[in-house]
């Protein structure tokens, strides 16, 4: 009986807990007049096999009365217009689903602003990773693991995007990583033993002839972003990643106190972190990679809010979002 009584009280605690996530919304979500969507991994495979996965990624579109609308991936596929750019906002570490939510919201709202009527659709990839327990380097570590998933996830979304869909990713802090990651894999390349069944690195220069042809498909914005340094030069572990965009702006701010403490990652010593000391690059790929200092506007705080009120950060928030100046 007690059992019995148990697994009751589970399955209350679990359909109210799903009830009240689908029914928070932003509290100022009075404004809202573009698509805003919502794409949630927490309930995927955050390691090993991945199969059957996509049944367990759900999505939410916000309604006008401030409700979440479950659909599906099909729906959110067919709701992509060539003439309405999307812009897809990727959290960082320990940020629950609310919280994911509300930064995403911000990035929302400042795009109106300075959208001057123009249409867009925002997307929030929510992705699992709220706190571990136990010390920081055991937690940064497992979530290194996860967003190596999550890059998986990406890519496969992605490609399912029409070619003629213009796209801009928003990464933070290990959102950073995951776009980067999806990047690199739309190209062909693989992240921790995968990529897609359908791209083949060996054809990478008729991918790239392709992207010519049809113009720019992809722009990604990279704030204080987790990743190594070094990993956008070309045959490093998103050496690909660059090739699939027309623009990358990548923050630094050698203050952040987090990030510098980023190469601990790895054991006593290891990479810094792009977001710390910029992103390095080579050849060709530089003239795509934008860097930009934010070390005076943000100073010594590793802090979303911080970043994104960056005076630098939101005069290029619009040109990468609507593609101003695009190739």
């Amino acid at each position: 009986m007690k059992n019995l009584k148990f697994c009751v009280l589970c399955v209350f605690v679990t359909n109210i807990a799903l009830a009240t996530f689908i029914t928070v919304a932003p509290a100022t979500a009075d404004d809202l007049t573009e698509p805003f969507w919502l794409i949630s991994t927490r309930r995927a495979a955050r390691c090993g096999q991945v199969d059957g996965t996509e049944q367990k990624i759900d999505f939410y579109r916000l309604q006008a009365d401030k409700q979440w609308l479950t659909t599906d991936c099909d729906t959110f596929l067919q709701t992509c217009d060539p003439a309405v750019p999307t812009t897809i906002f990727i959290h960082g570490n320990r940020a629950g689903r609310n919280t994911a939510i509300r930064q995403g919201w911000r990035i929302y709202r400042q795009l109106k602003q300075e959208a001057d009527g123009r249409p867009f659709r925002f997307v929030v990839w929510s992705w699992p990773s709220n706190r571990i327990r136990g010390r920081n380097r055991r937690d940064v570590r497992v979530k290194a693991c996860y967003s190596d998933l999550q890059s998986y996830y990406l890519a496969e979304y992605l490609d399912r995007v029409g070619p003629d869909v213009r796209v801009n990713l928003i990464g933070y802090s290990f959102g950073a990583r995951i776009i980067t990651g999806a990047l690199h894999m739309l190209a062909g390349g693989k992240v921790a033993g995968r990529g897609l069944i359908d791209q083949d690195s060996s054809n990478l220069s008729d991918l790239s002839e392709e992207n010519d042809a049809e113009g720019p498909r992809f722009r990604a914005i990279l704030v204080a972003s987790a990743i190594d340094a070094g990993w956008l030069i070309p045959g490093r572990r998103n050496g690909l990643a660059v090739s699939q965009v027309d623009r990358i702006l990548v923050t630094c701010n050698g203050c952040d106190p987090v990030l510098r403490w980023y190469p601990l990652m790895y054991g006593c010593r290891g990479p810094q972190a792009a977001g710390y000391v910029g992103a390095y690059c080579l050849g060709q790929s530089c003239e795509q990679i934008e860097s930009l200092d934010v070390s005076c506007s943000v100073g010594r705080i590793h802090d979303f809010t911080c970043y994104m009120e960056s005076a630098p950060l939101r005069r290029r928030l619009a040109r990468y979002a609507f593609f101003e100046d695009a190739r």
